[in-house]
């Protein structure tokens, strides 16, 4: 019968020694290779008495056991050579020949014939005497008694104190997992185990649990505990789909343990990422040629990922024909705007989306079947009547008000949005449009210059101008459209762009380069020639706010509100008093949202470019006055200021002296003051001052302004070299 012991010492545990007393004598093993330490096996003797001593290098604890302890009373213990067989078996071999001992040749082979083999009725019944011959009463207590000494009597060296440690009994009841439910399926969460129960003559509290999680053999364990928390209750952390496990336990108390538990098993769910619900931007119905398309956020269930790419397709439906993929985008994970020229007119396409994670595999594919409209070139436009001071709304926006309309629609408005923007010009990520704080996946967004400047994309467009007195016109489109023009904003340095980018904020001096960030208080009492030096040292293409990408803010707003009059319509922002230059973000809550109706003496916002007018007024480059002839600039590599030559082209167009602005010439050159004469609730309803020779360019008016200031107040009154206290700065790209 082998005896086992479990080493569970803390200490270094390097010889064992069993003892056995008998009736002639004590019989000792010692064993020093710690390969066999807590193992021996013995073979009983007879009339044996058995005392089973454990030593460990302290001290010991002996117990002594017996026939009927370990109820075997009703073993002999005769030995195998004394050991008869029965008569039918007897029988059975006295009718062979004995082949070892038999010398003559044809006796031998016919020994060896099948006709002197036992025959198939003789070999079952020896087999069944055989059995019967070893079955008692004890057996089963034989078979069990194995595994209960190698399952428990062990060594508690976990808990090692100055009695010592040594072999024990089963004093705890096996404990029993009552939750799961064995065979449980989609299972992720607690396993629970039966209260603590000991035998009667035990009354110890638990103090110690064993877990495992594993396979059926616990040959892999998937994760386990030991220790003195999770004592009837366990979390097991699996994070493996559709997996079978098995779990058990043992309970522990005193440097006793019990045995393991019943063993359930379930099936963890399945992990996956979630397919994205896609957005198409004009659906139902006015989907253009170049929409953005939308994914909800990244999700996984019952386990967590890391959103690494997203794949797009557009399938056109008649003919299940693929038109564009972009697969393993890791720039546009949650948005993309559909190339020029993927979509046509009037036709019906299946637009797909799926995100993809470094664990699992790809989601499903999110999808919405939609048309695209009939006509891509849809023009919005206004006309406003510089005689009798009216406005009417053209094509597309005929019928549209600001705000909603122009936002739920494939706007050139809708789609400017605020980003973080890298040095080299590229987007490092975009922020949620309707919380700047936030990045567009919903996680915080650094808005201090570390992650780059916080800017406002505008995708180009197409733009018509007409300054015919009556029915002065500006008209945008998407497209080219006869007599549109690409709008000269996007012509950067002669080279054409797809987007530009407009300060966010007012900008600040950040030791020596000019930043435009949330939190701080914009830069003031500067010369143009110190900003523009400060701007530029953000890197290659990095420039003062200049007049074209003015001009095409301007153009945008007056086409989406109807109105030359945005203080009516956006608030008039920060417009009284000397609190000059307010701390930047005021706006993060509204994201890429505009102030309509709530800024009135406070910060503004046009689709994310906080205080757009008043506040602070701020230098414009690319744009030279002289005598009030106007000169701009369209390479922003050869800004400067005092140059009427080279790049800087003559407009032909002379400013207004100063006074309240009544007229501004309408043409691709420019939204110029001509002609005063209005008043703050007519005509442009801003201010203008100029003065003759050499002078810069202000925008937007200040704090101090009032009324006077607004969406299309200029100044030329200054000089390069001039720096006053309610003139900042704006950046761009």
């Amino acid at each position: 019968m082998p005896i086992h012991s479990e080493a569970k010492l803390d200490e270094v545990h390097t010889a064992h020694r069993w003892e056995f007393d008998t009736r002639d004598g004590l019989l000792s093993h010692s064993d020093t290779d710690a390969k066999n330490i807590g193992k021996l096996a013995i073979v009983l003797e007879d009339n044996t008495i058995w005392r089973l001593v454990g030593v460990n290098p302290a001290v010991f604890v002996q117990h002594t056991y017996t026939q009927e302890d370990l109820e075997l009373d009703k073993v002999d213990n005769t030995a195998d050579l004394d050991k008869p067989i029965s008569t039918a078996n007897q029988n059975a071999l006295d009718t062979k020949q004995d082949i070892l001992n038999n010398t003559d040749i044809k006796s031998m082979y016919e020994s060896n014939e099948d006709t002197n083999a036992f025959t198939d009725v003789e070999k079952q019944q020896v087999a069944d005497n055989t059995t019967a011959r070893h079955t008692h009463d004890n057996k089963a207590v034989l078979d069990k008694f194995g595994e209960d000494v190698e399952g428990d009597l062990v060594y508690n060296g976990n808990k090692v104190s100055q009695e010592g440690a040594g072999v024990t009994t089963i004093v705890i009841n096996k404990p029993i997992v009552t939750a799961p439910e064995s065979g449980a399926t989609d299972f992720k969460g607690e396993i629970v185990t039966d209260s603590f129960n000991t035998v009667e003559t035990f009354n110890g509290v638990q103090d110690y649990v064993m877990w495992e999680a594993g396979n059926e053999d616990f040959s892999v364990i998937f994760d386990s505990y030991s220790g003195s928390d999770n004592l009837t209750n366990w979390t097991p952390s699996i994070d493996l789909p559709l997996q079978e496990v098995f779990v058990r336990v043992k309970k522990g108390s005193d440097n006793h343990l019990s045995l393991w538990s019943n063993t359930i098993k379930f099936t963890t769910p399945d992990i996956y990422i979630e397919t994205p619900t896609l957005t198409i931007e004009g659906e139902p119905d006015d989907v253009g040629e170049t929409p953005t398309l939308t994914t909800s956020a990244f999700s996984v269930a019952n386990g967590t990922d890391t959103h690494v790419s997203t794949d797009w397709k557009i399938t056109r439906t008649s003919d299940n024909v693929v038109v564009w993929v972009n697969l393993e985008d890791t720039s546009n994970l949650l948005s993309i705007i559909v190339p020029k020229g993927v979509l046509k007119e009037d036709i019906e396409y299946r637009f797909e989306a799926r995100h993809n994670g470094s664990n699992y595999d790809p989601s499903g594919w999110g999808e919405k079947v939609v048309t695209t409209i009939d006509d891509f070139g849809a023009e919005y436009g206004l006309i406003w009547d510089n005689i009798n001071d009216t406005y009417t709304r053209t094509g597309k926006a005929s019928s549209w008000t600001h705000g909603a309309d122009f936002t739920n629609s494939p706007t050139i408005q809708s789609r400017m949005r605020r980003c973080v923007l890298k040095a080299d010009g590229t987007v490092n990520y975009y922020l949620d449009p309707n919380d700047s704080t936030k990045k567009e996946d919903g996680t915080p967004a650094v808005l201090d210059g570390t992650d780059g400047n916080v800017m406002v994309e505008i995708p180009k467009f197409w733009a018509k101008y007409d300054n015919t007195n009556g029915a002065k016109f500006m008209g945008i489109s998407t497209n080219q459209r006869d007599g549109y023009v690409l709008h000269p904003a996007f012509i950067k340095a002669g080279v054409e762009v797809d987007y530009r980018y407009y300060r966010a904020y007012k900008a600040y001096n950040n030791n020596g380069k000019l930043i435009s960030r949330s939190g701080v208080n914009p830069t003031r009492e500067q010369s143009i020639n110190t900003f523009r030096n400060q701007a530029r040292a953000n890197g290659a293409g990095w420039e003062l706010a200049d007049w074209n990408l003015l001009f095409a803010v301007q153009t945008l707003l007056f086409v989406e509100i109807g109105t030359l009059n945005a203080q009516a319509i956006l608030g008039t922002g920060n417009h009284i008093g000397d609190d000059l230059g307010m701390t930047t973000g005021g706006s993060n809550n509204i994201g890429n949202g505009s102030s309509f109706g709530q800024a009135d003496d406070t910060w503004m916002s046009y689709r994310g470019i906080e205080n757009f007018y008043a506040d602070i007024r701020e230098f414009i480059d690319g744009i030279n006055i002289s005598d009030r002839k106007v000169y701009t600039n369209n390479n922003h590599t050869t800004f400067e200021s005092n140059k009427f030559d080279g790049d800087y082209v003559d407009t032909g167009i002379t400013i207004s002296t100063d006074g309240w602005i009544k007229d501004i010439s309408f043409t691709i050159k420019g939204f110029i003051p001509i002609k005063t004469g209005g008043s703050d609730s007519t005509y442009a309803t801003d201010y203008m001052k100029s003065s003759t020779g050499s002078r810069v360019v202000f925008f937007g008016g200040c704090a101090k302004d009032g009324l006077k200031a607004g969406a299309t107040s200029v100044e030329a009154f200054y000089n390069s070299s001039e720096a006053w206290s309610p003139t900042g700065a704006g950046l761009s790209f």
